[in-house]
């Protein structure tokens, strides 16, 4: 840290390159390849805007999981604690708000409106509901709750980015 301390090398380039060293190391590409595989098996029937829907939710929540954990990383003390502390803010994602959702929504979580369909649209399952028949696909419904997703999910993939270089400068004693 020292050495990163002394040079002139701004936060934010030293931030980017970190990333983009976790996002491109070996693992993190055959992943990806993984990922993408998974993603072709399980959307191939659905034509391509199905497919590229599946994608943008699958690979946008996969990107703000990385970025969630290279921020739990900097704020926890061990890498344990990193982990146990990611791995809480998912499980409130992926089960605590749909329950919330399911129990609060008037007629479950099918048919939601305002502020249950942000909430909603924190869940991928939701998001990709609309396409879970192949003969009766909902094109314009799951394309709705796609963007909604990417808005939300990418706003709090830059929200996580600024405090990545927060923290990180704060770290390094220069703010």
């Amino acid at each position: 840290m020292e050495m990163l301390l002394c040079s002139p090398v701004l936060t934010g380039a030293i931030v980017r390159s970190k990333l983009l060293s976790g996002l491109l190391a070996p693992v993190s590409v055959r992943v990806a390849i993984l990922a993408l595989a998974t993603v072709v098996a399980f959307s191939y029937w659905s034509g391509l805007a199905g497919f590229l829907l599946h994608a943008a939710v699958f690979f946008g929540f996969l990107l703000f999981t990385f970025l969630l954990a290279s921020a739990a990383s900097l704020r926890a003390a061990t890498a344990q604690g990193a982990a146990l502390g990611a791995m809480g803010v998912l499980g409130i994602l992926l089960i605590v708000v749909p329950i919330v959702v399911s129990i609060g929504a008037a007629g479950g979580s099918e048919q939601v409106s305002g502020p249950w369909a942000l909430l909603s649209a924190l869940n991928p399952l939701w998001v990709l509901q609309p396409l879970r028949h192949p003969g009766n696909l909902d094109m314009a419904g799951a394309t709705g709750r796609c963007s909604l997703f990417v808005l939300l999910y990418g706003g709090a993939a830059a929200a996580l980015i600024g405090w990545i270089r927060w923290r990180f400068d704060r770290i390094m004693g220069r703010i």
